[in-house]
């Protein structure tokens, strides 16, 4: 059958070029019709044509071809519902592809294939390829998580960049804590308040949030350099409240906590902070924890949010200085002992567990009992505590090593410091048992003059010199920090088992009248470590003491005979355990 040759009347386009236009063997073979169009740049379009595609496979099998009308330059789907709907793959149960079209901004530059259908790719069935970018509907959820999650960290490092990135060095102290810190040796210590009702878990979480950020000493996290560890401000949330499940004092995983070298817990009424030494010390912990409960209060007591401001209490300081390198004098004397001293030994508890005993009493008993002595309280404790050791571990005997109590002096008094980060030297109260049976009165002899010819202004500049001495000297300076922490670990562990035990007292805790009426009382207690087994912390609150005792042994008959001493100079004493000796 003849075929049709079409001459197309336009200007620019000529058949002088082409031999053929149009040679279709299967068209005059099996007498199916077609069209060919050549189309000219601009000026020939799709409008005119009814039929854009006549598809041989669709008129042999009468499956449906698809209809397009294209505009000229700009190809829109936008009015399109469906771009592609095909029936036989309907029919067969082949999944079709809908399409949602964004007007201008998607293009299909970028896509080499629109759609693959499978029943086209089974059959042979032809596919269309188009230079338009649609959005299709089976990855628009993918697509939308990704833009979340992009939106989200593009979010979180504009507010990395509004907010100012800080960093500044370790305090001299600090230094040691991250090289020394591990599972069985925390280095971690804790202060506690005790309200009149049941911790709100939500509310304790909208205080941290709200009083975290003005704390720079504890928004911080810290990095290893080359030559020394270093703070720097920390961008990411709060770490999580969470209700006390576990032993107190345990060690703080920073990858575990948003990169935050403390820990806030609550149980029942009490609330519980935890902190890394790194960061401060017992004065520091204060200033954190009685803000955190100030805020607390003021969440869940309306009375108490309309009275008092939401601002930091007059007593609050968040000075950040370095006092050591501030109040630092050249000094080659070392001021620190070496000589082992009796290390309290037995059956221990758990890897993890911590026995913890709290001795409530009431302050003006405890004055008539340092009276009686003429001590003070902090000498009154540390004396008690040595005799104990004596006589329940050493049962009396004579020792050829002393009984050693280390006792952290708090350094703001003598150098008029307000600093929040560790500002505190460790002297000795140092107990030789030459002979057997020592009178309890002779031991606070010894103690006092042990510790009073120590605390002078005079003596601690010297031992806190001799260690920022050692931090200044410009060849040590540039050690790397891999050995810095192989000779600070030395140094520790040989000045460390030169104590028994330790002491800590932190104090008289002060907090405004109008928060008094809603708190019970306050305590603190400090982690093992080398060669302490056994150590006491106290602190105060209005009128009660609390002396609390933490022990990694399972015999108790320290605690016992510490505790018989006290009552037996007339202090009346509430007893409260955390129960590990009663499994």
């Amino acid at each position: 059958m003849p075929f049709i040759r079409t001459k197309i009347s336009s200007d620019k386009l000529y058949y002088e070029k082409q031999k053929q236009l149009f040679i279709i063997r299967f068209a005059a073979q099996k007498r199916v019709p077609f069209i060919r169009t050549k189309i000219s740049s601009d000026k020939l379009y799709y409008e005119k044509q009814k039929r854009l595609f006549i598809i041989r496979f669709a008129a042999q099998k009468r499956v449906p071809f698809i209809r397009t009308k294209i505009s000229s330059d700009k190809l829109y789907y936008e009015k399109q519902k469906q771009l592609f709907i095909i029936r036989f793959a309907a029919q067969k149960r082949v999944p079709f592809i809908r399409t949602k079209i964004s007007s201008d901004k998607l293009y299909y530059e970028k896509q080499k294939r629109l759609f693959i259908i499978r029943f086209a790719a089974q059959k042979h069935v032809p596919f269309i390829r188009t230079k338009k970018q649609v959005l299709i509907s089976y990855i628009i959820p993918a697509i939308s998580k990704i833009v979340v999650t992009g939106e989200s960290k593009l979010k979180e490092r504009k507010q990395k960049g509004r907010q100012k990135i800080r960093w500044e060095r370790l305090d001299n102290t600090a230094n040691l804590f991250p090289a020394i810190a591990s599972q069985n040796m925390t280095n971690v210590y804790r202060i506690s308040v005790t309200l009149t009702e049941e911790i709100d878990g939500a509310l304790l979480q909208q205080a941290l949030d709200k009083v975290l950020p003005r704390f720079d000493t504890f928004h911080v996290r810290m990095r290893k350099g080359i030559f020394w560890y270093y703070f720097e401000t920390n961008t990411k949330p709060a770490p999580i409240v969470r209700q006390e499940k576990y032993y107190p004092c345990r060690y703080i995983d920073p990858y575990a906590n948003n990169n935050y070298l403390f820990r806030l817990t609550y149980y029942h009424s009490r609330i519980n902070l935890e902190v890394f030494h790194v960061l401060a010390d017992g004065m520091g912990g204060v200033n954190f924890l009685r803000e955190i409960t100030y805020q607390y209060l003021r969440l869940k007591y309306d009375a108490l949010e309309e009275k008092e401001q939401d601002d930091f209490s007059d007593e609050t300081s968040l000075n950040t200085e370095d006092s050591y390198i501030k109040n630092y004098k050249k000094s080659h004397k070392k001021g620190y002992q070496t000589k082992r001293a009796v290390e309290v030994k037995g059956d221990k508890l758990l890897a993890g567990e911590i026995s913890v005993i709290h001795g409530f009493m009431p302050i003006k008993a405890v004055k008539a009992a340092c009276k009686k002595y003429d001590v003070s309280i902090n000498e009154y404790f540390t004396a008690v505590f040595l005799y104990s050791i004596y006589r329940e571990y050493l049962h009396g005997q004579p020792s050829a090593k002393p009984i050693a109590a280390s006792i952290p002096v708090n350094l703001r008094p003598y150098f008029d410091s307000l600093t929040t980060r560790n500002f505190f030297v460790m002297v000795s109260a140092v107990f030789l048992p030459d002979r057997e049976n020592i009178s309890l009165e002779e031991v606070m002899g010894i103690v006092k003059q042990s510790l009073r010819e120590q605390i002078n202004k005079e003596h601690l500049e010297e031992l806190f010199s001799y260690n920022v001495s050692n931090q200044k000297n410009i060849f040590l300076r540039f050690v790397p920090i891999f050995i810095k922490i192989l000779a600070m670990r030395f140094v520790y562990r040989s000045s460390a088992r030169a104590n028994t035990t330790t002491v800590t007292n932190i104090g008289n805790i002060q907090i405004e009248e109008a928060y008094q009426p809603y708190i019970r009382h306050f305590h603190a207690m400090i982690s093992r470590s080398v060669g302490q087994s056994i150590k006491g912390a106290v602190c105060s609150y209005q009128d009660t003491m609390v002396f609390t005792i933490t022990s990694a042994l399972l015999d108790v008959s320290i605690q016992r005979c510490f505790f018989r001493a006290l009552a037996a100079d007339g202090i009346p004493l509430l007893i409260e355990t955390n129960g590990i000796h009663e499994k």
